[in-house]
């Protein structure tokens, strides 16, 4: 599939539950035993990537691999943009919200594989959020205080239950407040408690589906919503899975096509992508087909289905242990 075998890889050794000294095994037995150079670069916190990037670019690396986490993709995303290179996805995360949104699979060795056969590159949506590349979501309120209070070592120790064991501390007196929200240059007054911009789903639906979060059709989507407890929470998250678009009580849809800035009357949490990145204002401008991603052909997305459920099965006998 690719004219060199050769393949870098960023490696997170503080993400999910693999050890890393038995994860970067993995990977140099897979390159071993297919006959590719593999050179792997262990990832520290507040790293900046880019100048390991261009390092690697110029020794002649034109294929690039993230090991990790949500958070580590977006960092290895920023620094890909000034070498245009594609990404493959290694899912060793607690959430993995990237990978399984394209059936990326979480087996180390059949993740790979997608190097060799049934893969292939497409180009999608990037955000520019605050100046730093995402590709996943972005928001203010709830969200960022849910991720405020998640920490490192519970995303460790729990993966995904990590944000459950949160979600009643971040509701717990969270206030309504007045956003300013200006789309594509439309100026829009709402008065809520979250908003939430979403280039991917949540991860429980294919990215070849014709729904609302389409990653590569040029737009992103911005749920402003209002709970106040379990219920409410629960209701707006059966609301934006089913992908409604009408405006009610309980949530404000819109589609942005170029540019959002979310202003707040109190200065609020920003994340993007699960992690914190300042406070309001947040200005997100939308980059269409801006990376070059490795996934799994149309045809074979139970490749990664079987992964992903056995990704799941290792999650639940973890924390039940």
């Amino acid at each position: 599939m690719f004219s060199e075998n050769k393949l870098f890889v960023f490696l997170n050794p503080k993400a999910g539950l693999t050890k890393a000294d038995a994860l970067e095994q993995k990977i140099l037995d897979w390159g071993n035993a297919n006959e590719w150079d593999i050179s792997i670069h262990r990832t520290s916190i507040g790293e900046n990537f880019s100048p390991i990037v261009k390092k690697a670019a110029s020794d002649g690396f034109k294929i690039f691999a993230a090991a990790g986490g949500d958070g580590t993709v977006s960092e290895v995303i920023t620094a890909l943009k000034e070498v245009d290179f594609p990404l493959l996805i290694i899912p060793t995360g607690s959430g993995n919200v990237f990978a399984r949104n394209f059936y990326i699979p979480s087996d180390i060795h059949r993740c790979l594989n997608l190097l060799k056969q049934n893969s292939q590159i497409i180009a999608v949506d990037l955000m520019l959020v605050n100046g730093r590349y995402r590709m996943l979501n972005a928001g203010v309120g709830f969200n960022s205080r849910l991720m405020q209070f998640t920490t490192r070592e519970e995303k460790r120790r729990f993966v995904f239950f990590a944000y459950l064991k949160n979600i009643g501390r971040s509701l717990r007196d969270i206030l309504a407040t007045d956003f300013n929200l200006t789309i594509d240059g439309d100026q829009k007054q709402i008065r809520g408690a979250d908003v939430f911009i979403a280039n991917l789903g949540f991860g429980f639906h294919s990215w070849i589906e014709e729904n609302e979060f389409n990653p590569n059709d040029g737009v992103v989507s911005v749920f402003v919503t209002r709970p106040s407890n379990f219920s409410s929470l629960f209701q707006i998250l059966k609301n934006v899975l089913r992908r409604k678009k009408h405006e009610n009580e309980v949530i404000c849809h819109f589609n942005v096509c170029h540019e959002i800035t979310i202003q707040s009357k109190r200065r609020l949490p920003a994340q993007a992508d699960g992690e914190l990145i300042g406070e309001t204002p947040l200005t997100i401008k939308v980059i269409p087909s801006a990376l070059n991603l490795i996934v799994p052909l149309k045809s074979d997305l139970t490749l990664g289905l079987d992964s992903i459920n056995k990704y799941f099965s290792e999650m639940f006998n973890h924390f039940g242990a």
